[in-house]
């Protein structure tokens, strides 16, 4: 079982904005749980960009994981004892992934008032016992101030864990001194620069050079018999190595290792939107938002990742990876960050109700006789008509259907006038069989 309660008006608008600046990269966004963390990430339809967003278990004012029991499809033990990758090593710990609907999300917390909110809890039963309507089903319940407790949920599907593990093995080469390029600017630098671009740009580039870095947003030209359809631009702006918060280059850097590397600009904006969203809300003078932390980037080589991490927010860590393009030397070169595997859920089928007989409409002859017994006779203990309609259908004839009596005897107190009249064709109701009377009178 899994419960997570938000109930700080910070937590609750950093996680609203949150989900709705994922759901602007991917129509799925993947949840992976563990004892000691909340992660929320999406990859782009081209996976080419990966968003990552971390909420460790303090950010929540309740943050309780049981994995007891749990069911298979989405679950992977840890062991503890970390593992390798490329060198370096990661701790193993069980995580419960699955993915959910990006636009049933959007939906509840886009719109959503969070100063009006006393919290926002969010649950999983993820138990083998657990009934079957509540199996693979995120649960959200939020209570207002007006103590109005609204629930929803939506399915969700079972998944492999996948962890990207690019931001750590950067680190960890940066730490070995391999060739790795690490930049920490004001985070103010980045989102003003595409404030000042037009829309219309459409790649991203980033150069080192010696004494400096630059920023530049690239529109390509269009072309089309010898008539632009579109003109070239591009807008640079440049830093120099003083005006970097921290960095590994040094100012008698070798031409050599000069770096240009270039990527699409339209998901980059949408993880800039988010930080500035998260560094402009009413709340930013408390302690635990950092102003002052600035913006890291972690960068190797053309057609390598790009990685974008911001720790402003204490018990939150922002990663974005974008895929760069490749190099004239590399043009074979293509990275794809890894879809998701979705777990095919083993649920026994439900038990078929019993099914009901309809009563079939039979449209019969006027020329039959009727069937209703007359009011002054008394209760026949005969079996009732058999309506014999499976023959006419097989013939094709719907026009007229026939009945089949059982011979029986007459009852017991009916005189023989009530049996001549039934052979007759019925000309009044049962009431007036008896008593006959004109409604003229």
């Amino acid at each position: 079982m899994f419960v997570a309660v938000l109930q700080h008006g910070k937590s609750r608008r950093i996680w609203c904005r949150a989900v709705c600046a994922l759901a602007a990269v991917s129509e799925s966004i993947k949840f992976v749980i563990s004892q000691r963390q909340l992660s929320i990430s999406a990859i782009n339809g081209a996976r080419t960009a990966h968003g990552e967003i971390m909420f460790d278990r303090d950010f929540f004012h309740d943050f309780y994981v049981d994995f007891e029991q749990v069911l298979k499809d989405g679950y992977e033990a840890g062991d503890g004892t970390g593992r390798q990758h490329g060198g370096g090593r990661d701790k193993e710990v069980s995580t419960y992934s699955f993915l959910v609907n990006s636009k049933h999300l959007v939906t509840l917390f886009k719109t959503l008032d969070v100063n009006d909110l006393e919290y926002i809890c969010l649950k999983v039963y993820w138990n083998e016992t657990t009934a079957d309507a509540m199996k693979y089903k995120l649960l959200i319940e939020i209570k207002t101030k007006k103590l109005v407790v609204k629930k929803y949920q939506t399915s969700y599907q079972p998944v492999v864990r996948n962890r990207l593990l690019v931001a750590q093995e950067y680190k960890w080469q940066l730490s070995n001194g391999d060739d790795i390029t690490f930049l920490k600017i004001d985070q103010a630098i980045p989102r003003q620069f595409l404030d000042m671009i037009p829309t219309a740009v459409d790649d991203f580039k980033l150069e080192v050079r010696s004494h400096k870095v630059m920023f530049s947003g690239i529109k390509k030209a269009v072309v089309k018999d010898r008539d632009y359809l579109k003109q070239p631009m591009a807008v640079t702006v440049t830093l120099g190595l003083r005006d970097l918060i921290e960095t590994n280059l040094q100012e008698e850097i070798d031409e050599a290792r000069r770096k240009s590397i270039g990527f699409r600009l339209r998901d980059f904006k949408t993880f800039m939107s988010l930080i500035s969203s998260l560094g402009t809300t009413a709340d930013e003078n408390v302690p635990d938002y950092d102003s002052d932390e600035g913006l890291s980037i972690y960068l190797k080589r053309p057609g390598d990742p790009i990685v974008f991490e911001l720790c402003n927010i204490a018990n939150v860590n922002i990663q974005f990876v974008q895929i760069t393009n490749a190099g004239p030397s590399e043009e074979g070169k293509e990275i794809k960050i890894p879809h998701h595997v979705v777990h095919e859920v083993n649920m026994a089928p439900p038990t078929a109700p019993p099914a009901k007989r309809h009563k079939k409409m039979l449209l019969l002859n006027p020329l039959i006789p009727s069937q209703e017994p007359s009011v002054n006779s008394g209760r026949s203990s005969s079996p009732e008509p058999r309506i014999a309609y499976d023959s006419a259908l097989r013939a094709g004839s719907t026009d007229q259907l026939f009945v089949e009596e059982h011979s029986q005897p007459h009852s017991r107190g009916s005189d023989s006038s009530s049996d001549s009249q039934s052979n007759q064709p019925s000309q009044y109701g049962p009431t007036q069989q008896s008593n006959v009377k004109s409604i003229f009178d």
